[in-house]
């Protein structure tokens, strides 16, 4: 698949996910449909300018959107699933550099200071409690244990429901 293509495959899979037409998506970036009905049948290359402006309105990655990475979304903060909890608690065990046990033989504390309810948590913690212990004593390489966190965010996207008012 061509650079061209590729974009143009990416711009309609954004427009479609944002639930517009080509003339109201055409509005939004500031085009004109039939340019981007151009750009999505890949007779024609969007300037520098045309894909930045895309990206930034769209809050997508510029990498994304021309066919260079894998990852939509640029870095964000909000989190919507529990994947994206699942890569917060992952990416901290990555970098922290002294030496502790992240993960409570509770499977409910996270370096005795945070407490899950959530099963859904509970049950990632208990799995990857195991996973830690495999890495850390050897019985599995860095590569199978990036693999496995990489299913795990793959199977816990999945939105997250907002909490339940507790009742008195």
């Amino acid at each position: 698949m061509s650079d061209r293509e590729i974009f143009a495959s990416r711009l309609k899979i954004l427009r479609t996910k944002l639930k517009k037409t080509q003339k109201e998506f055409a509005i939004f970036v500031e085009s004109t449909p039939a340019t981007i009905s151009a750009y999505e049948n890949a007779t024609k290359n969007a300037s520098l300018d045309v894909i930045t402006n895309i990206a930034k309105k769209c809050d997508v990655s510029i990498d994304w959107l021309c066919g260079l990475s894998d990852k939509e979304k640029i870095s964000s903060d909000d989190i919507k699933t529990y994947s994206d909890i699942i890569k917060r608690l992952t990416d901290i065990e990555k970098h922290l550099k002294i030496d502790c046990n992240l993960i409570n033989v509770t499977y409910d504390r996270l370096a005795g200071e945070l407490l899950f309810y959530d099963t859904k948590i509970k049950s990632f913690f208990k799995d990857w409690s195991n996973m830690i212990i495999l890495h850390a004593s050897g019985t599995i390489d860095d590569n199978l244990y990036s693999l496995w966190i990489n299913q795990q965010l793959e199977l816990y996207e999945i939105e997250l429901q907002k909490p339940q008012k507790k009742t008195k």
